[in-house]
């Protein structure tokens, strides 16, 4: 199958499509192709090459398009028609379709709006925030095939006339009101497992899952589809069985897979459609159309050439990590499957030769196999994530596959139908599930995690450059020993040479967020934190603030200083920050102003709160001023680099240092205190550079390029 002209031509396909949407140089594009002549034979390799190139130039293209800004509309009157509404977190994420102007995705707290729906609304600009490890807000528009994410200005006036016309998505709509009257938790596991939105569930069941390497069962997608499919397969082949189709001739097997069929549809459109849904959707109409004309295709070119259709159709589905992650789960049950049929179990199993026991025994083997082999493929898009990697999924998912399989999912698609026929009985059975599910997260199910003590960045560099290495030993004329001894001590090398200029390095990097003003400094091998949170900082601390230092490869914290006080209790927030990294101190600001023993910081770097919401913050040299409230005339003025401000004042522009408005600056911050200069870069300048994505925080502080400025110290 390797060399067949569709696996080229889809293996080629994916490749230009993967690499021109993340902007890669074509010149490393050039570089990476000839480990293709390690693969294929010549004439395979150089038309893989031709063939990646153009679809490289293809994807160039079509990414870059610039799709019509609708910045001129902020702030007047626009007319909408609601395609989509689904809870997001504490508001709602909805889908609409400006006239003549393309989709677009706005948030709002209201709850009055109804799929078809024509509004009309007033639109204000959605913050952007561009920090390290997150997708640009480019790669999110391509992805949603929209033109732009908005706000809606909830003091303007919102008009909506009322649509008759019933859509999938007035579907979807009326089991979302039947579970508003659910409780928290019943709601949060109904919606998750039936429409997709799995942001309503308590945040610590969705922490503990996430831990136990069990998110996936959360997450709508084609695991939902097979559950299903599998499940009304199994109970159709069994029930054709005695049934008079037998006499017709046709195999009961492929009665049973057209049967099933509709169930697989039902996870497609309560998914809303959803990029992983879609995919498993095609992959199986292929598969059964290839059963229905007796071909005895290869399933992985199905998945592929199913790939290929859907990528053609919309080349953004590239960019979406719901569908790269489907993808190479597939991928990796396929190849498992493809494995083990060689296994003499397998063989005797197929006719039936061996008994109940060993029958469980075949299928405990293939399950972990099958799970490991899924949590190795999908491990570099996992700790790219979440900046670490749950040890002992395929365990887990040993343990509670049957529960998800045969009780959470098949109960809860069976609700949401019987919703329609009888909520009251609909609700008592999805609080019954509710309950079971309570229960079940009670099972002591192992948490361990695998985390890099390197940015994932780096990290990803450096699998990249050992991947390559390890495809160049494999066809190597060498001694096998040899092999194995290059192919361990290069890797160990490499990682302890990277470790350590990491562990060299000075920065203060300044993330930018909504509700939160955070310094997180780096003193080479060692980390601090400076914190204002308010009320409305809890859930983006969680969901932008943890994974950002989890991806810059932060697991012990030697201090934590909250500037703020902070909703929570202190020792709530000690709790909730220890659950995530080792904090060595972690103390308030009055505790800091009192106690002059507890400073924080080292001679090298210190904070000193000031009157006024004020602080000034020294490190390496570098003096920073930084004031929650805007600059007065008689304020204190210390000789500085630099000044960061909320907005700008009535007052002028401070007379010392580079001025920074938190209201104007749209990405994170760097500062690289060096020997008698300070290195300054946003985070949209570092995107520039490939060196500067690859390899930061290492570059631009040992090799200096792409910088923005090269600022001296004030003396």
């Amino acid at each position: 199958m390797r060399e067949n002209p569709l696996f080229i031509f889809s293996l080629a396909l994916i490749f230009g499509l993967f690499f021109a949407f993340y902007k890669i140089p074509p010149y490393v594009l050039i570089i990476l192709l000839p480990i293709t002549g390690l693969m294929f034979r010549r004439k395979y390799a150089f038309t893989l090459c031709l063939l990646t190139v153009l679809s490289y130039g293809s994807g160039w293209w079509i990414y870059s398009r610039d799709k019509e800004r609708l910045e001129d509309l902020l702030g007047t009157r626009a007319r909408v028609t609601i395609l989509r509404v689904e809870p997001y977190f504490d508001q709602y994420r909805i889908r609409a379709q400006m006239e003549d102007l393309g989709e677009i995705e706005f948030f709002s707290k209201k709850d009055s709006f109804k799929p078809k729906d024509f509004c009309e609304i007033t639109l204000k600009g959605k913050r952007i925030q561009i920090n390290p490890y997150a997708p640009s807000t480019e790669e999110i528009s391509l992805v949603k095939d929209i033109v732009g994410e908005f706000r809606l200005d909830e003091k303007a006036p919102v008009y909506c006339v009322r649509s008759e016309i019933f859509t999938v998505e007035n579907f979807r709509y009326r089991l979302f009101q039947f579970s508003q009257e659910l409780s928290p938790l019943a709601r949060g596991l109904f919606q998750a497992l039936v429409l997709g939105a799995e942001t309503q569930l308590p945040k610590e069941y969705l922490e503990t899952l996430r831990e136990q390497g069990l998110y996936h069962q959360l997450a709508i997608s084609g695991y939902n589809l097979a559950v299903l499919y599998g499940l009304i397969y199994k109970i159709m082949r069994f029930s054709l069985s005695y049934t008079p189709i037998l006499r017709l001739g046709f195999p009961i097997q492929l009665w049973a897979m057209l049967s099933a069929l509709p169930g697989a549809a039902l996870i497609l459109i309560l998914s809303g459609f959803q990029p992983p849904t879609i995919r498993a959707f095609f992959f199986l109409c292929a598969l059964i159309l290839g059963r229905l004309l007796f071909r005895n295709t290869p399933p992985v070119l199905i998945l592929f050439l199913t790939a290929d259709i859907l990528l053609i159709f919309d080349p953004s589905l590239i960019g979406s990590i719901s569908f790269q992650l489907s993808f190479v789960a597939t991928l990796a049950l396929l190849l498992t499957d493809t494995l083990l049929r060689e296994n003499r179990y397998h063989r005797e199993l197929a006719n039936d030769k061996i008994g109940t026991v060993d029958k469980i025994k075949y299928w405990l083997l293939f399950s972990l196999v099958a799970s490991t082999m899924v949590s190795l493929f999908t491990f570099p898009f996992i700790i790219s994530l979440n900046g670490e990697f749950p040890l002992f999924t395929p365990i887990n998912n040993l343990l509670a596959t049957p529960l998800w399989s045969l009780i959470f999912i098949p109960g809860s698609i069976f609700v949401a139908l019987l919703a329609f026929i009888s909520p009251s009985l609909a609700r008592e059975i999805v609080e019954l599930l509710a309950e079971l599910f309570s229960l079940y997260m009670k099972i002591p199910l192992f948490s361990w995690q695998l985390a890099t003590s390197l940015p994932v960045n780096i990290f990803m560099f450096w699998l990249m450059f050992n991947l390559i290495l390890g495809i160049y030993l494999w066809k190597l004329p060498m001694v096998k020993s040899h092999k194995l001894a290059l192919g361990l001590f290069v890797p160990w090398l490499s990682f302890a040479a990277l470790k350590g200029l990491c562990d060299k390095t000075n920065l203060i990097m300044i993330p930018k967020f909504n509700n939160l003003v955070v310094f997180i400094i780096k003193e080479e091998s060692r980390y601090f934190l400076v914190v204002s949170e308010d009320k409305r900082g809890l859930l983006e601390r969680e969901k932008r603030l943890y994974p950002l230092l989890k991806r810059s490869g932060i697991r012990e914290l030697e201090g934590v200083l909250y500037l703020s006080d902070s909703p929570l209790e202190e020792s709530s927030l000690r709790r909730d920050w220890s659950r995530h990294f080792k904090v060595k101190s972690f103390y308030m600001s009055y505790d800091y102003e009192i106690f002059e023993s507890l400073r924080l910081f080292k001679p090298a770097t210190e904070v000193i709160p000031l009157e006024g919401d004020k602080l000034i913050l020294e490190f390496k040299g570098l003096t920073i001023l930084y004031k929650k409230k805007h600059l007065h005339k008689e304020d204190f003025s210390p000789q500085r680099e630099f000044t960061i401000l909320p907005h700008r004042s009535k007052w002028g522009l401070p007379d010392k240092g580079e001025v920074i408005y938190e209201n104007e600056r749209d990405s994170a911050l760097y500062l690289y205190p060096k020997g008698s200069y300070i290195l300054y870069l946003s985070e949209k300048k570092r995107r520039e550079g490939l060196l500067s994505r690859l390899l930061f925080p290492l570059v631009p502080y040992w090799v200096e390029v792409n910088i923005e400025r090269s600022i001296p110290y004030d003396e």
